[in-house]
């Protein structure tokens, strides 16, 4: 089995023992304790001592059965609060209430994952168990950087959380916290649809502990079209979750251990280590300087990794031992760096008293209690770069948009391509998703009368009074045209409705040997999926895209091509009258339908990040 080393304020805060820390990890280790010590050096000089008390194996399987028979009850509690709390009996002198803890994953992979020979996909992510109660958890990399953890999976209003617990059960609140359920997964699984993948890594299948908040990498290997089916379709469809069998753990003290140092000598070594001369110090130069001393010394403890929770503990009561905060002077003019950074001074009242600095912890092994829960969140896509297919006002409404280029020099663009700005690679899917199908209109209306004149013509004279013999006569020019405004129809989500649409679109590819290639989407490797077209970049039979020296995209774009049946009516005008000739100027008049389609594009991403919590 396992070991690991828990410092005393940790196992107080993680465990929630209502208990002093002299509790029941004292009392655990009590008959034919074996004691060992060893010194502490630094430079070939001895600067401390440390001390380890071993309880006996009689009295560590006491304690195992004491933890085995543990009771884990689920408690009732508001949904308010975001959290699922136990009642946990047998695991210390008193019941502890604990929140059981969260699963929180994160990707950053971008686009491409690469295959290898049997067509698989290796996904890799990171996966942490988190306490949900911190905001922020380390990066895999432990380089300072930190993820923010969303709300969703973190406990809400932990201050209200315990009132409420406290008058439940009738506890007093004094020193009263709630911690969280100790353990480690057994099994992790990806579940996209329904469908389980086991993503455990072979290392935690045998182990007993798995630290809180500390993220770690697992792979998800898998066909290539079945990852494009989760990163693409299932991700995007809220389908994709991560669930954790999670083991309860019990702690079971083995050991105590003090380190105790010589507080003279240790001040010493810690002040030749600071790159400031005089104080006050940088925050982040203490820390620095602390650890080389730590890590320098000699000490003798079996603990795992080079800078754990143990050395962790010491170094941070050292600095709380030696330094205190700087507090300006307003006479005295404060140094320009802690205008932006937090400083420190020496601690000389720390020095005045007690010689010796000490730090002790409990060594504990973890015991599974053959108790599991099941935990899991919810995931979502992450690094999708989105564009807009361009915007025309010259439709007149407000979601009528079209592929306005950004570069139409027929010269240095000859296939009015419109350049997406993105650029995606072999193997990447990318979605294009048309909000707009408008035709042009033209409405050529009815013959209008431009002028028109009616009179009466003396055609002769009759009678002996020879009067005028009138003929009315009636002249009229008409007009037969195109209105001269565009008039347009449109189809909003045209996917289904225009069956032509993906034929009159062609992706246009530039590759960096400097070749071009075009594929209209319907011969693209693709499908359709609601209201838009999910194609992916690969060699078809009448796309064959990657080849003689075609490896790499540099540009990607569309080339609006639909061409609607040409559109003839006759157009211009005549004369009309009932004396003299008629003239006639119609003549066929025969237009191509410009045709002007908006939409996005997306390329689609292979990261994903939990965002909330499943029940």
């Amino acid at each position: 089995m396992k070991k690991f080393i828990q410092p005393l304020i940790a196992l107080s805060l993680l465990y929630s023992v209502a208990c002093s820390q002299k509790g029941s990890s004292q009392e655990e280790i009590v008959s034919q304790r074996t004691n060992m010590k060893s010194e502490i050096s630094l430079n070939n000089e001895m600067i401390g001592e440390i001390e380890r008390t071993v309880a006996s194996e009689a009295d560590i399987e006491k304690a195992r059965e004491r933890k085995r028979a543990s009771s884990l009850l689920p408690l009732p509690i508001s949904p308010d609060h975001n959290a699922t709390v136990f009642k946990v009996s047998g695991l210390a002198d008193e019941n502890q209430y604990l929140v059981a803890p969260r699963v929180y994953v994160y990707s950053t992979q971008t686009n491409t994952l690469p295959k290898n020979s049997q067509d698989e996909v290796m996904i890799p992510f990171n996966i942490a168990i988190i306490d949900g109660l911190s905001a922020n958890i380390n990066t895999v990399e432990f380089n300072g950087n930190q993820f923010k953890v969303p709300q969703a999976l973190r406990v809400t209003d932990y201050d209200n959380l315990k009132a409420e617990i406290i008058n439940k059960e009738k506890l007093n609140a004094e020193g009263f916290n709630i911690g969280v359920l100790p353990g480690c997964p057994s099994r992790i699984s990806i579940v996209a649809a329904g469908t389980y993948y086991d993503v455990t890594p072979k290392d935690l299948r045998e182990s007993d502990y798995c630290e809180l908040n500390t993220p770690f990498t697992v792979h998800l290997k898998v066909p290539a079209p079945t990852a494009q089916y989760i990163l693409g379709t299932a991700l995007r469809s809220n389908l994709v979750d991560i669930v954790v069998n999670y083991a309860v753990m019990a702690p079971v003290p083995v050991s105590q251990m003090s380190v105790k140092f010589d507080k003279e000598k240790l001040f010493e070594s810690i002040q030749m280590n600071l790159t400031a001369k005089y104080p006050p110090y940088a925050e982040a130069d203490v820390r620095i300087a602390v650890e080389k001393v730590m890590k320098s010394s000699r000490m003798n403890i079996h603990i795992q990794g080079d800078y754990n929770e143990q050395m962790k503990l010491i170094v941070q009561k050292a600095i709380e031992t030696f330094f205190v905060p700087y507090k300006p002077d307003p006479k005295v003019p404060a140094p320009s760096s802690c205008n932006s950074a937090v400083c420190l001074n020496i601690s000389y009242t720390a020095q005045s008293y007690k010689e010796y600095f000490s730090v002790e912890w409990t060594q504990s092994e973890n015991m599974k209690i053959e108790k599991v829960i099941r935990i899991g969140s919810k995931l979502q896509p992450i690094n999708d770069q989105t564009v807009t297919i361009g915007r025309d006002k010259k439709l007149n409404t407000l979601d009528a948009i079209e592929f306005t280029n950004m570069n139409p020099n027929p010269v240095t663009n000859p296939g009015n391509v419109y350049s997406a700005g993105l650029t995606p690679q072999r193997g990447n899917m990318v979605e294009f998703i048309p909000t707009v199908y408008a035709w042009e209109r033209r409405d050529r209306g009815e013959e209008k009368e431009l002028s028109s004149r009616v009179w009466e013509d003396c055609t002769g004279r009759v009678g002996w009074e020879n009067k005028c013999s009138y003929t009315t006569r009636i002249e009229s020019l008409r007009t037969r045209e195109f209105s001269g405004e565009e008039v347009w129809a449109k189809t909003e989500n045209p996917l289904g409705a225009v069956p032509r649409l993906m034929s009159g679109i062609k992706a246009y590819f530039r590759f960096s040997n400097g070749e071009s290639l075009e594929c209209p989407l319907d011969v693209m490797e693709g499908f359709n999926q609601a209201d838009r077209r999910v194609i992916k970049i690969e060699n078809t039979p009448q796309c064959h895209l990657f080849d003689n020296g075609r490896t790499t995209i540099t540009d990607f774009g569309l080339i609006n091509s639909t061409r609607l049946d040409n559109i003839t009516y006759t157009a211009g005008q005549r004369y009309v009258t009932n004396y003299g000739k008629d003239w006639d100027k119609y003549k066929t008049v025969t237009y191509s339908p410009e045709v002007r389609i908006a939409g996005m594009l997306k390329l689609i991403g292979a990261g994903f990040i939990s965002v909330s919590e499943i029940k």
